[in-house]
């Protein structure tokens, strides 16, 4: 701005004070998922709907047309998982770090942070360390001519880049992964790998139960409480009786009783709930003793009353009335020339 002389510029001062709110280097410690990266993630999202609806699509239509998108996307979504179960990316370098990557990592994930093990072991190397009592400092130099410092505690395997990018996007930098490679890391530490990344991201379970640590389900009522408490019971019990056939064989005699035992009290109370009952289960609430609200007199707008006819109307009726017949000679009414008593006299 100084450059070109922009500094009294209305329209780049406001941008410039609104800095905090758009220029990367200020989301440095945020997680956004390789957001500020390229706006192409929000493009693609709006070309993909946009095939689906337009301006002109009523609310019904749109809602029918939406469902129909995340219906393909959760099709594509599924044939994705099919393709990555039992089959892996191909490794670029023999580190065991990249191997644990391709097992972990969906494959668009895994082929980033392939790129950044590349550049760890072709484009980094590390050219000062020190350490001060659990903490080690490296200073990593690229082959561009840049340098960045990686701090590591070793012993909770803590490690940090000052470059940020895994607070920024969620994958390790190559700066990092050149630390790694050089302290012999087998694989990715647990604290460094974001669950949004991995291959089960989407199967995760409704109830947090002891083989789903990650899952972080507010326990908001005392329904879902329970439901934590059983499904926690069942599969401690399962691990219990794992490898006792008798043990097994008592437990499912139990299970199958305890079912037919809900079964009949579902049974029972079914048959003996009447419509109010099952209404006050379904909404969730119980009647009031004191209805005060009450629905309106509906009035009738159809069926009821006559049509109020307009002049015209009531002229067109009258002329459309059949006329009386009367006799040709008297032009009398009720009788016709054959009888009539003019004729006669």
């Amino acid at each position: 701005m100084k450059d070109y002389n922009l500094e009294e510029h209305r329209w780049f001062a406001q941008l410039y004070e609104a800095r905090a709110s758009w220029i990367p280097a200020y989301f440095s410690d945020i997680l956004m998922g390789g957001l500020l990266r390229t706006t192409s993630l929000s493009e693609s999202e709006n070309n993909y709907f946009g095939k689906f609806t337009n301006h002109h699509c009523s609310l019904v239509e749109f809602m029918a047309q939406y469902n129909s998108a995340i219906r393909e996307q959760r099709h594509r979504q599924s044939k994705l998982n099919a393709e990555n179960e039992g089959s892996y990316p191909e490794t670029k370098t023999p580190l065991s770090i990249e191997k644990h990557a391709a097992r972990v990592y969906t494959v668009n994930i895994f082929y980033e942070f392939q790129q950044e093990v590349w550049d760890a072991s072709f484009k980094c190397h590390i050219i000062d360390k020190n350490t001060l009592g659990d903490i080690w400092t490296y200073q990593v130099e690229e082959t561009s001519g840049k340098f960045f410092e990686v701090i590591e505690i070793p012993r909770t395997e803590q490690i940090e880049c000052a470059c940020k990018n895994f607070n920024r996007v969620g994958i390790l930098c190559k700066h990092v992964l050149q630390v790694m490679k050089t302290r012999w890391y087998e694989t990715i530490p647990q604290m460094y790998i974001v669950s949004r990344w991995t291959r089960d991201a989407c199967a995760q379970p409704l109830y947090d139960v002891p083989w789903a640590k990650r899952t972080k389900i507010p326990k908001a009522t005392k329904t879902t409480k329970v439901a934590n408490q059983l499904w926690n019971e069942f599969y401690n019990c399962m691990g219990l009786v794992n490898g006792w056939p008798d043990k097994m064989d008592k437990m499912l005699a139990t299970l199958q009783q305890l079912k037919k035992d809900l079964e009949n009290e579902r049974q029972q109370t079914q048959e003996g709930a009447n419509n109010e009952s099952v209404f006050e289960r379904l909404v969730g609430s119980s009647r009031p003793s004191d209805i005060q609200i009450k629905p309106p007199k509906v009035a009738k707008n159809k069926g009821s009353g006559k049509k109020l006819k307009r002049n015209r109307e009531k002229a067109t009726t009258n002329n459309q009335k059949k006329k009386e017949r009367t006799c040709n000679i008297c032009d009398l009414p009720k009788h016709n020339s054959r009888t009539c008593l003019v004729k006669l006299a």
